[in-house]
């Protein structure tokens, strides 16, 4: 692929009177190259194909032979809409089946999954998560991609986005049928684009409504000092959470005060899934709730502070990676899909592809999170046949590994700070500043920062 071509990808390169997608030395009245315009098309269709066979790989039997194998966790969302509408307590058990622990909004908000038949709310809710992730990616990836020729991108886009689907924390969300992927593109398109349709801070409220977790991005706001948008999500949270108290006054009451606190309900804090830092050191010590809240308060100064020197030097996505990947570990509670901030991680960690090393890195971190290797660990643990001596704190390491790779990005950031000055010195055409909304309360770029890339949230 052509990387680094410098010609006509940017429209400020190009005269005023000619149209941005057309190539400088094209002549305005020269008739488009079919030849060109059909090896685009055919990589719109192959970007396509490997995402869809990726998704079909994820979650292929749960589409196309539901009533064998459900998307577990969707068909949650769909029950807890159906008592809203039934006038049913939210929080009763009902038999074997899973118990829905979201807060009162989520269980509001699922009644509009209730009308739809089955299979088509399966296949709706999987290429939804599907094009987030790809966006997600786009996003992520912006400065290698961008790098690109315009005919090669789509490509590229459909190739990366490909094997992520393979990755654990996106196939997980995929075949359970969750929501995480969704509420990181909230998140995500909250935090980074310039142009705006509704006030910054207004889809983190949302995201935290439907799941607490994502409450810790009114943190980083805070602690980034944006004041009016930290506002905005409370408000928002507040105000949604006041509507569902209003159509659901008992399960709210029952919420706040018994099923927030009762995190046995939601799973066994040391099963393998689990890789927060409280499921790591379950593992290890049972019972240690006073190292766990020491653990977590050291960690979280320590992420937060590296968010803010991210967001200060204008690498906003990594300090978005760095507090999305706190939350997770800081939870009581968090399965192996909930570490979707892998993704921006990763994205950050490749850069612009200049650096051999942080793509090599990359690559073998993705190798990494495809197999289930936790899994395979604890099984060789638990097993019929020992495992050696010398053998078991290497499975236990691999055990706790997703876990442990997230601790790693957020104690040192997604790039290694010599790498990260090695990219700094690095010869190359410099990246131009981008003007943020302005926001009373924002740190101001120093002379030189730039604020990252032009990203505009999807429609």
């Amino acid at each position: 692929m052509a990387i680094g071509d410098e010609r006509a990808d940017h429209p400020a390169d190009q005269p005023a009177d000619q149209p941005a997608d057309q190539p400088a030395d094209q002549p305005a009245d020269q008739p488009a190259d079919p030849v060109g315009q059909g090896r685009r098309a055919l990589d719109v269709l192959l970007a396509v194909a490997g995402v869809v066979v990726a998704a079909t790989i994820d979650a292929g039997t749960k589409l196309w032979w539901s009533d064998l194998v459900p998307l577990e966790d969707l068909d949650v969302y769909r029950r807890a809409g159906q008592a809203v509408l039934d006038g049913r307590p939210l929080y009763e058990p009902a038999g074997p089946q899973l118990v829905f622990t979201y807060p009162p909004f989520s269980g509001l908000a699922s009644v509009a999954l209730v009308p739809l038949p089955q299979r088509v709310a399966y296949l709706l809710w999987t290429f939804g998560q599907v094009a987030v992730a790809v966006w997600l990616v786009r996003v992520s990836f912006a400065p290698l991609l961008d790098r690109l020729r315009s005919d090669h991108r789509i490509l590229a886009l459909g190739g990366v986005a490909t094997a992520l689907l393979l990755t654990q924390p996106l196939m997980e969300n995929l075949v359970l049928g969750q929501v995480n992927v969704l509420l990181a593109g909230l998140v995500v398109a909250d935090l980074l684009p310039r142009r705006r349709r509704l006030p910054q801070g207004v889809l983190i409220g949302l995201a935290t409504a439907a799941k607490l977790v994502p409450g810790i991005f009114v943190v980083y706001l805070l602690v980034t000092r944006r004041w009016r948008a930290a506002a905005v999500a409370a408000a928002t949270f507040v105000a949604v959470d006041l509507v569902a108290w209003a159509v659901l006054p008992s399960s709210f009451t029952r919420y706040w005060t018994t099923e927030l606190w009762a995190t046995d309900r939601i799973g066994d804090l040391a099963y393998t899934s689990n890789q927060s830092l409280r499921g790591v050191l379950e593992r290890l010590t049972p019972g240690s709730s006073l190292l766990w809240l020491a653990v977590v308060a050291v960690v979280a100064v320590v992420g937060l502070v590296r968010a803010r020197q991210a967001h200060d030097r204008g690498e906003e996505l990594a300090a978005i990676a760095v507090v999305g990947l706190l939350g997770a570990l800081a939870s009581p509670i968090a399965w192996v899909h909930h570490l979707v901030w892998l993704i921006p991680a990763l994205g950050v960690l490749v850069g612009d592809g200049r650096d051999r090393r942080r793509v090599v890195l990359a690559v073998v971190v993705t190798a990494l999170l495809v197999p289930r290797i936790p899994w395979h660990a604890a099984d060789a643990l638990a097993g019929p046949d020992p495992a050696a001596p010398w053998l078991r704190p290497l499975l236990g390491v691999l055990q706790d590994g997703d876990g442990l790779l997230a601790l790693a990005c957020v104690l040192f950031g997604p790039v290694p700070r010599r790498w990260r000055a090695a990219a700094d010195t690095s010869p190359g055409p410099p990246r131009p500043p981008v003007e943020q909304e302005a926001d009373p309360g924002a740190r101001r770029p120093r002379a030189g920062q730039s604020t990252g890339p032009d990203v505009t949230a999807p429609r």
